[in-house]
Protein backbone atom coordinates (compact mmCIF):
# COMPACT_ATOMS: atom_id res chain seq x y z
CA UNK A 1 0.00 0.00 0.00
CA UNK A 2 1.37 3.40 -1.00
CA UNK A 3 2.10 5.41 2.03
CA UNK A 4 0.68 8.89 1.85
CA UNK A 5 3.36 11.78 1.46
CA UNK A 6 3.73 14.46 4.50
CA UNK A 7 1.43 17.35 3.86
CA UNK A 8 4.18 19.63 5.37
CA UNK A 9 6.14 18.77 2.11
CA UNK A 10 3.43 19.26 -0.41
CA UNK A 11 3.00 22.79 1.25
CA UNK A 12 6.57 23.72 1.27
CA UNK A 13 7.09 22.26 -2.12
CA UNK A 14 4.19 24.40 -4.19
CA UNK A 15 4.10 27.30 -1.97
CA UNK A 16 7.48 27.53 -1.91
CA UNK A 17 7.66 27.46 -5.91
CA UNK A 18 5.08 30.31 -5.78
CA UNK A 19 6.85 32.34 -3.43
CA UNK A 20 10.27 31.98 -6.22
CA UNK A 21 8.09 32.38 -8.94
CA UNK A 22 7.03 35.89 -8.29
CA UNK A 23 10.16 37.18 -6.81
CA UNK A 24 11.67 35.70 -10.17
CA UNK A 25 9.59 37.63 -12.26
CA UNK A 26 8.89 40.53 -10.73
CA UNK A 27 12.30 41.11 -9.66
CA UNK A 28 12.85 42.62 -13.04
CA UNK A 29 10.43 44.89 -12.85
CA UNK A 30 11.87 46.40 -9.66
CA UNK A 31 14.65 47.13 -11.15
CA UNK A 32 14.41 48.23 -14.60
CA UNK A 33 15.74 51.61 -14.59
CA UNK A 34 19.03 50.23 -13.52
CA UNK A 35 18.26 47.47 -16.59
CA UNK A 36 17.70 50.31 -18.82
CA UNK A 37 21.33 51.46 -17.60
CA UNK A 38 23.01 48.11 -18.20
CA UNK A 39 21.52 46.64 -21.33
CA UNK A 40 20.45 49.69 -23.40
CA UNK A 41 22.34 52.37 -25.13
CA UNK A 42 22.49 55.71 -22.66
CA UNK A 43 22.38 58.07 -25.50
CA UNK A 44 18.31 58.51 -24.72
CA UNK A 45 17.80 57.27 -21.28
CA UNK A 46 14.03 57.59 -22.01
CA UNK A 47 13.97 55.26 -24.27
CA UNK A 48 16.58 53.14 -22.58
CA UNK A 49 13.78 53.08 -20.01
CA UNK A 50 11.06 52.00 -22.53
CA UNK A 51 12.90 49.28 -24.04
CA UNK A 52 13.43 47.89 -20.33
CA UNK A 53 9.45 48.25 -19.77
CA UNK A 54 8.95 46.74 -23.29
CA UNK A 55 11.12 43.64 -22.91
CA UNK A 56 9.11 43.24 -19.13
CA UNK A 57 5.82 42.82 -21.43
CA UNK A 58 7.28 40.24 -23.70
CA UNK A 59 7.50 37.87 -20.92
CA UNK A 60 3.21 38.61 -20.77
CA UNK A 61 3.19 37.33 -24.50
CA UNK A 62 4.82 34.22 -23.45
CA UNK A 63 2.92 33.40 -20.74
CA UNK A 64 -0.22 31.72 -22.52
CA UNK A 65 2.42 29.88 -24.40
CA UNK A 66 4.16 28.21 -21.28
CA UNK A 67 0.22 27.30 -20.27
CA UNK A 68 -0.41 25.54 -23.03
CA UNK A 69 3.11 23.81 -23.57
CA UNK A 70 4.10 22.58 -20.19
CA UNK A 71 -0.07 22.47 -18.61
CA UNK A 72 -0.22 20.17 -21.25
CA UNK A 73 2.71 18.35 -20.56
CA UNK A 74 1.32 17.70 -16.55
CA UNK A 75 -2.18 16.48 -18.19
CA UNK A 76 0.71 14.37 -20.54
CA UNK A 77 2.90 13.42 -18.22
CA UNK A 78 2.09 13.79 -14.57
CA UNK A 79 1.82 17.20 -12.38
CA UNK A 80 5.28 16.59 -10.72
CA UNK A 81 7.56 16.59 -13.46
CA UNK A 82 6.40 19.59 -14.69
CA UNK A 83 6.67 21.66 -11.64
CA UNK A 84 10.32 20.34 -11.19
CA UNK A 85 10.97 21.75 -15.45
CA UNK A 86 9.16 25.41 -14.39
CA UNK A 87 10.98 25.92 -11.34
CA UNK A 88 14.58 24.77 -12.68
CA UNK A 89 13.43 26.94 -16.18
CA UNK A 90 12.42 29.81 -13.72
CA UNK A 91 15.84 29.57 -11.44
CA UNK A 92 18.02 29.11 -14.37
CA UNK A 93 16.76 32.35 -16.65
CA UNK A 94 16.50 34.43 -13.65
CA UNK A 95 20.13 33.81 -12.63
CA UNK A 96 21.07 33.80 -15.93
CA UNK A 97 19.95 37.58 -16.09
CA UNK A 98 21.81 38.34 -12.91
CA UNK A 99 25.35 37.33 -14.90
CA UNK A 100 24.70 38.65 -18.88
CA UNK A 101 27.22 40.99 -19.68
CA UNK A 102 26.38 44.61 -20.21
CA UNK A 103 26.05 46.81 -23.48
CA UNK A 104 28.88 48.41 -22.54
CA UNK A 105 30.77 44.90 -22.90
CA UNK A 106 28.58 42.94 -25.95
CA UNK A 107 27.04 45.82 -27.41
CA UNK A 108 23.29 44.64 -29.24
CA UNK A 109 23.92 41.32 -27.76
CA UNK A 110 23.56 41.96 -24.15
CA UNK A 111 19.45 43.48 -25.08
CA UNK A 112 19.53 40.06 -27.44
CA UNK A 113 20.36 37.74 -24.35
CA UNK A 114 18.12 39.90 -22.02
CA UNK A 115 14.57 38.85 -24.40
CA UNK A 116 16.11 35.07 -24.33
CA UNK A 117 15.89 35.24 -20.60
CA UNK A 118 13.13 37.02 -20.17
CA UNK A 119 10.67 34.83 -22.84
CA UNK A 120 11.92 31.93 -20.76
CA UNK A 121 10.68 33.29 -17.38
CA UNK A 122 7.47 34.57 -19.33
CA UNK A 123 7.13 30.49 -20.43
CA UNK A 124 7.54 28.81 -16.48
CA UNK A 125 5.32 31.14 -15.26
CA UNK A 126 2.48 30.42 -17.71
CA UNK A 127 2.61 27.21 -15.86
CA UNK A 128 3.87 27.55 -12.32
CA UNK A 129 1.09 29.29 -10.15
CA UNK A 130 -1.21 26.95 -12.03
CA UNK A 131 0.40 24.02 -11.89
CA UNK A 132 1.17 24.21 -8.14
CA UNK A 133 -2.49 25.19 -7.52
CA UNK A 134 -3.75 21.96 -9.42
CA UNK A 135 -1.37 20.16 -7.63
CA UNK A 136 -2.21 21.59 -4.37
CA UNK A 137 -5.83 21.12 -5.40
CA UNK A 138 -5.40 17.36 -5.66
CA UNK A 139 -3.56 16.14 -2.66
CA UNK A 140 -5.66 18.21 -0.91
CA UNK A 141 -8.29 16.56 1.85
CA UNK A 142 -12.27 16.57 0.77
CA UNK A 143 -13.80 19.65 2.06
CA UNK A 144 -10.32 21.51 2.57
CA UNK A 145 -9.18 21.73 -0.93
CA UNK A 146 -9.87 25.77 -1.33
CA UNK A 147 -8.04 26.44 2.13
CA UNK A 148 -5.04 24.37 0.95
CA UNK A 149 -5.05 26.10 -2.54
CA UNK A 150 -5.54 29.36 -0.86
CA UNK A 151 -2.33 28.43 1.26
CA UNK A 152 -0.32 28.20 -1.53
CA UNK A 153 -1.44 31.24 -3.84
CA UNK A 154 -0.93 33.25 -0.67
CA UNK A 155 3.01 33.14 -1.75
CA UNK A 156 2.51 34.65 -5.34
CA UNK A 157 2.71 37.50 -3.36
CA UNK A 158 4.63 37.16 -0.72
CA UNK A 159 7.25 36.38 -3.25
CA UNK A 160 6.36 39.52 -4.75
CA UNK A 161 6.91 41.97 -1.41
CA UNK A 162 10.20 40.08 -0.54
CA UNK A 163 11.09 40.88 -3.81
CA UNK A 164 10.65 44.35 -3.20
CA UNK A 165 12.26 44.71 0.04
CA UNK A 166 15.32 43.00 -1.50
CA UNK A 167 15.53 45.91 -3.82
CA UNK A 168 15.05 48.03 -1.10
CA UNK A 169 17.67 46.53 1.66
CA UNK A 170 20.14 46.49 -1.72
CA UNK A 171 19.31 50.00 -2.79
CA UNK A 172 19.57 51.54 0.66
CA UNK A 173 23.26 49.81 1.62
CA UNK A 174 24.91 51.57 -1.51
CA UNK A 175 22.73 53.15 -4.01
CA UNK A 176 26.07 53.25 -6.46
CA UNK A 177 26.89 50.40 -6.12
CA UNK A 178 23.14 49.33 -6.59
CA UNK A 179 23.60 51.20 -10.18
CA UNK A 180 27.24 49.63 -10.90
CA UNK A 181 26.22 45.52 -9.70
CA UNK A 182 24.74 45.11 -6.76
CA UNK A 183 21.39 45.27 -8.98
CA UNK A 184 22.69 41.71 -9.93
CA UNK A 185 22.40 39.80 -6.45
CA UNK A 186 18.52 39.66 -5.81
CA UNK A 187 18.47 37.78 -9.56
CA UNK A 188 21.14 35.35 -8.60
CA UNK A 189 19.48 34.89 -4.83
CA UNK A 190 16.40 34.01 -6.99
CA UNK A 191 17.76 31.19 -8.88
CA UNK A 192 19.49 29.66 -6.17
CA UNK A 193 15.81 29.90 -4.01
CA UNK A 194 14.67 28.23 -6.99
CA UNK A 195 17.37 25.20 -6.86
CA UNK A 196 16.28 24.56 -3.26
CA UNK A 197 12.39 24.98 -4.74
CA UNK A 198 13.23 22.04 -7.04
CA UNK A 199 15.10 19.76 -4.70
CA UNK A 200 11.87 19.76 -2.56
CA UNK A 201 9.56 19.18 -5.68
CA UNK A 202 12.02 16.27 -6.76
CA UNK A 203 10.52 14.75 -3.68
CA UNK A 204 7.06 14.89 -4.31
CA UNK A 205 4.96 11.83 -5.55
CA UNK A 206 2.61 12.05 -8.28
CA UNK A 207 -1.27 13.26 -7.41
CA UNK A 208 -3.40 10.75 -6.70
CA UNK A 209 -6.21 12.49 -9.33
CA UNK A 210 -3.10 11.92 -12.01
CA UNK A 211 -2.53 8.08 -11.16
CA UNK A 212 -6.15 7.29 -11.09
CA UNK A 213 -5.97 8.67 -14.83
CA UNK A 214 -2.95 6.36 -15.55
CA UNK A 215 -4.91 3.40 -14.19
CA UNK A 216 -7.85 3.86 -15.77
CA UNK A 217 -5.60 4.83 -19.09
CA UNK A 218 -7.64 7.91 -19.45
CA UNK A 219 -4.88 10.33 -20.20
CA UNK A 220 -5.21 12.85 -22.98
CA UNK A 221 -2.68 13.04 -25.41
CA UNK A 222 -4.19 16.57 -26.53
CA UNK A 223 -5.68 18.13 -23.41
CA UNK A 224 -5.50 21.87 -25.10
CA UNK A 225 -7.93 20.74 -27.78
CA UNK A 226 -10.01 18.93 -25.79
CA UNK A 227 -10.93 21.25 -23.25
CA UNK A 228 -11.32 24.31 -25.53
CA UNK A 229 -13.93 21.72 -27.23
CA UNK A 230 -15.77 20.93 -24.06
CA UNK A 231 -15.37 23.53 -21.87
CA UNK A 232 -14.99 26.99 -24.07
CA UNK A 233 -17.95 28.67 -22.51
CA UNK A 234 -16.93 28.68 -18.72
CA UNK A 235 -13.45 28.92 -19.70
CA UNK A 236 -14.36 32.42 -21.20
CA UNK A 237 -16.32 33.43 -18.06
CA UNK A 238 -13.68 32.65 -16.33
CA UNK A 239 -11.26 34.68 -18.56
CA UNK A 240 -13.52 37.79 -17.92
CA UNK A 241 -12.66 36.99 -14.03
CA UNK A 242 -9.04 36.92 -14.35
CA UNK A 243 -9.10 39.99 -16.45
CA UNK A 244 -9.83 42.17 -13.51
CA UNK A 245 -7.56 40.16 -11.34
CA UNK A 246 -4.76 40.97 -13.75
CA UNK A 247 -5.22 44.35 -14.19
CA UNK A 248 -5.80 44.70 -10.54
CA UNK A 249 -3.05 42.88 -9.33
CA UNK A 250 -0.54 44.69 -12.07
CA UNK A 251 -1.94 48.11 -11.02
CA UNK A 252 -0.75 47.77 -7.45
CA UNK A 253 2.66 46.44 -8.23
CA UNK A 254 3.46 47.92 -11.74
CA UNK A 255 1.49 51.13 -12.39
CA UNK A 256 0.39 52.52 -9.04
CA UNK A 257 4.15 52.55 -7.46
CA UNK A 258 5.21 54.69 -10.79
CA UNK A 259 1.97 56.82 -10.82
CA UNK A 260 2.71 57.35 -6.82
CA UNK A 261 6.52 58.39 -7.27
CA UNK A 262 6.23 60.34 -11.10
CA UNK A 263 2.73 61.94 -10.66
CA UNK A 264 1.78 62.26 -7.23
CA UNK A 265 5.54 63.34 -5.94
CA UNK A 266 5.91 60.68 -3.32
CA UNK A 267 9.17 59.24 -2.55
CA UNK A 268 9.94 55.44 -3.62
CA UNK A 269 11.18 54.35 -0.87
CA UNK A 270 8.47 54.13 1.62
CA UNK A 271 6.23 53.00 -1.58
CA UNK A 272 7.97 50.36 -1.87
CA UNK A 273 7.59 49.70 1.86
CA UNK A 274 3.76 50.20 1.72
CA UNK A 275 3.44 48.10 -1.19
CA UNK A 276 5.32 44.74 0.58
CA UNK A 277 2.91 45.13 3.15
CA UNK A 278 0.00 45.55 1.49
CA UNK A 279 0.73 42.31 -0.88
CA UNK A 280 1.50 39.94 2.70
CA UNK A 281 -2.56 41.31 3.40
CA UNK A 282 -3.27 40.16 -0.01
CA UNK A 283 -2.10 36.66 -0.13
CA UNK A 284 -3.32 36.24 3.79
CA UNK A 285 -7.10 37.79 2.29
CA UNK A 286 -7.06 35.57 -0.92
CA UNK A 287 -6.35 32.52 1.34
CA UNK A 288 -8.85 33.34 4.16
CA UNK A 289 -11.63 33.47 0.79
CA UNK A 290 -10.18 30.39 -0.40
CA UNK A 291 -11.06 28.75 3.22
CA UNK A 292 -14.43 30.21 3.23
CA UNK A 293 -15.39 29.14 -0.19
CA UNK A 294 -15.10 25.18 1.32
CA UNK A 295 -18.24 26.58 2.68
CA UNK A 296 -20.36 28.23 1.36
CA UNK A 297 -18.93 28.11 -2.14
CA UNK A 298 -17.02 29.76 -5.23
CA UNK A 299 -19.77 31.94 -6.62
CA UNK A 300 -20.38 34.28 -3.55
CA UNK A 301 -16.55 34.83 -2.89
CA UNK A 302 -16.26 35.80 -6.62
CA UNK A 303 -19.24 37.85 -6.52
CA UNK A 304 -18.61 39.58 -3.64
CA UNK A 305 -15.19 40.31 -4.66
CA UNK A 306 -16.21 42.18 -7.60
CA UNK A 307 -18.55 43.89 -6.27
CA UNK A 308 -16.23 45.40 -3.48
CA UNK A 309 -14.12 46.17 -6.08
CA UNK A 310 -16.66 48.30 -7.70
CA UNK A 311 -17.04 50.23 -5.12
CA UNK A 312 -13.94 50.66 -3.54
CA UNK A 313 -12.28 51.61 -7.17
CA UNK A 314 -12.80 55.32 -7.54
CA UNK A 315 -11.99 56.37 -3.74
CA UNK A 316 -8.68 54.39 -3.88
CA UNK A 317 -7.61 56.51 -6.74
CA UNK A 318 -8.64 59.94 -4.95
CA UNK A 319 -7.08 58.52 -1.59
CA UNK A 320 -3.84 57.75 -3.69
CA UNK A 321 -3.72 61.21 -5.16
CA UNK A 322 -4.04 63.05 -1.67
CA UNK A 323 0.11 62.64 -1.57
CA UNK A 324 -0.07 61.15 2.11
CA UNK A 325 1.98 57.69 3.21
CA UNK A 326 -1.74 56.73 4.81
CA UNK A 327 -3.96 57.37 1.59
CA UNK A 328 -1.39 55.56 -0.26
CA UNK A 329 -1.13 52.36 1.93
CA UNK A 330 -5.26 52.42 1.70
CA UNK A 331 -5.67 52.96 -1.73
CA UNK A 332 -3.21 49.61 -2.45
CA UNK A 333 -5.25 47.66 0.15
CA UNK A 334 -8.36 48.67 -1.69
CA UNK A 335 -7.41 47.72 -4.92
CA UNK A 336 -5.70 44.78 -3.86
CA UNK A 337 -7.90 43.20 -0.76
CA UNK A 338 -10.39 42.52 -3.22
CA UNK A 339 -8.74 41.16 -6.05
CA UNK A 340 -6.63 38.79 -4.04
CA UNK A 341 -9.90 37.13 -2.96
CA UNK A 342 -11.60 37.10 -6.57
CA UNK A 343 -8.41 35.61 -8.35
CA UNK A 344 -7.62 32.79 -5.83
CA UNK A 345 -11.14 31.58 -5.35
CA UNK A 346 -11.66 31.82 -9.06
CA UNK A 347 -8.37 29.60 -9.38
CA UNK A 348 -10.16 27.33 -7.66
CA UNK A 349 -12.98 27.46 -9.41
CA UNK A 350 -10.84 27.40 -12.77
CA UNK A 351 -9.44 23.90 -11.61
CA UNK A 352 -12.82 22.37 -10.67
CA UNK A 353 -14.59 23.52 -13.90
CA UNK A 354 -12.81 21.05 -16.36
CA UNK A 355 -11.93 16.95 -15.94
CA UNK A 356 -8.83 16.51 -14.56
CA UNK A 357 -7.33 14.94 -17.31
CA UNK A 358 -7.86 18.71 -19.07
CA UNK A 359 -7.32 20.62 -15.88
CA UNK A 360 -3.33 21.43 -15.87
CA UNK A 361 -3.58 23.04 -19.59
CA UNK A 362 -7.30 24.60 -19.36
CA UNK A 363 -6.30 26.37 -15.83
CA UNK A 364 -3.03 27.50 -17.13
CA UNK A 365 -4.22 28.89 -21.06
CA UNK A 366 -7.70 30.50 -19.10
CA UNK A 367 -5.49 31.99 -16.74
CA UNK A 368 -2.46 33.31 -18.47
CA UNK A 369 -4.66 34.44 -21.40
CA UNK A 370 -5.77 37.21 -19.09
CA UNK A 371 -2.71 37.98 -17.59
CA UNK A 372 -1.18 38.54 -21.02
CA UNK A 373 -4.46 40.65 -22.52
CA UNK A 374 -4.65 42.87 -19.09
CA UNK A 375 -1.70 42.24 -16.34
CA UNK A 376 1.03 42.92 -19.18
CA UNK A 377 -0.96 46.28 -19.85
CA UNK A 378 -1.81 47.49 -16.80
CA UNK A 379 1.13 49.95 -16.60
CA UNK A 380 0.73 51.40 -20.44
CA UNK A 381 -2.32 51.81 -19.79
CA UNK A 382 -2.84 53.08 -16.55
CA UNK A 383 -0.28 55.63 -17.88
CA UNK A 384 -2.15 56.73 -21.29
CA UNK A 385 -5.32 56.95 -19.14
CA UNK A 386 -3.59 59.57 -17.06
CA UNK A 387 -2.29 61.44 -19.52
CA UNK A 388 -5.21 61.33 -21.68
CA UNK A 389 -8.26 61.74 -19.36
CA UNK A 390 -6.61 62.65 -16.29
CA UNK A 391 -5.35 61.28 -12.90
CA UNK A 392 -8.67 59.10 -12.14
CA UNK A 393 -9.49 57.66 -15.32
CA UNK A 394 -7.84 54.32 -14.79
CA UNK A 395 -10.18 53.80 -12.05
CA UNK A 396 -13.00 53.21 -14.50
CA UNK A 397 -11.22 51.01 -16.94
CA UNK A 398 -10.73 48.72 -13.48
CA UNK A 399 -14.68 49.26 -12.55
CA UNK A 400 -15.75 48.28 -15.66
CA UNK A 401 -13.59 45.35 -16.03
CA UNK A 402 -14.92 44.50 -12.34
CA UNK A 403 -18.46 44.89 -13.05
CA UNK A 404 -17.70 42.30 -16.07
CA UNK A 405 -16.32 39.84 -13.86
CA UNK A 406 -19.57 40.46 -11.02
CA UNK A 407 -22.05 40.30 -14.03
CA UNK A 408 -20.24 37.01 -15.65
CA UNK A 409 -19.63 35.21 -12.64
CA UNK A 410 -23.40 35.56 -11.48
CA UNK A 411 -24.89 34.87 -14.46
CA UNK A 412 -23.17 32.51 -16.58
CA UNK A 413 -20.54 30.63 -13.96
CA UNK A 414 -21.45 27.22 -12.90
CA UNK A 415 -21.02 25.95 -8.83
CA UNK A 416 -18.58 23.90 -8.49
CA UNK A 417 -17.43 23.39 -4.45
CA UNK A 418 -20.01 20.50 -4.00
CA UNK A 419 -18.45 18.55 -7.00
CA UNK A 420 -16.31 15.59 -7.60
CA UNK A 421 -14.08 14.59 -10.69
CA UNK A 422 -13.34 10.88 -10.72
CA UNK A 423 -10.99 9.76 -8.62
CA UNK A 424 -11.63 12.12 -6.09
CA UNK A 425 -13.86 12.21 -3.07
CA UNK A 426 -16.87 14.72 -2.84
CA UNK A 427 -16.79 17.17 0.43
CA UNK A 428 -20.42 16.70 0.15
CA UNK A 429 -22.67 13.89 -0.53
CA UNK A 430 -24.71 16.11 -3.38
CA UNK A 431 -24.00 14.70 -6.56
CA UNK A 432 -21.37 16.60 -9.27
CA UNK A 433 -22.74 19.56 -11.45
CA UNK A 434 -23.59 18.54 -15.31
CA UNK A 435 -20.66 20.10 -16.28
CA UNK A 436 -18.61 17.43 -15.11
Amino acid sequence: MRERQSPTLVLAATSFGNFVELFDFVIYGYSSTVIAQQFFSSDEPLTALLAAFAVYGIAFVTRPIGGAVLGGLADRVGRRRMLAIVIGLMGGSTALIGLLPSYDSVGILAPVLLVVCRLAQGLSAGAEYTGASVYAYETAPPGRRGARLGFVAAFTLVGAAAAALTVLAITAISPEAYAAWTWRVPFVIGGLLAFAGLVLRLRLEESPAFRHLQAERKVTRTPLRAVLRERARVLAVLVAVFAYGALASHTVVAFLPAYLTNSVGMDARPILLISSVILVAGGLTGWGAAALSDRVGRKPLIVGGALAAAVLTLPAYVLAGSGSIPGAAAAMALLLLPQAAVATVATVSAIESVSPSVRSAGTAVTYNAAYALFGGTAPFAGTVLVAAFGPIAPAYYLIALAVAALVATAVLLPETYRSAAPGETSPVSTPAHPGR
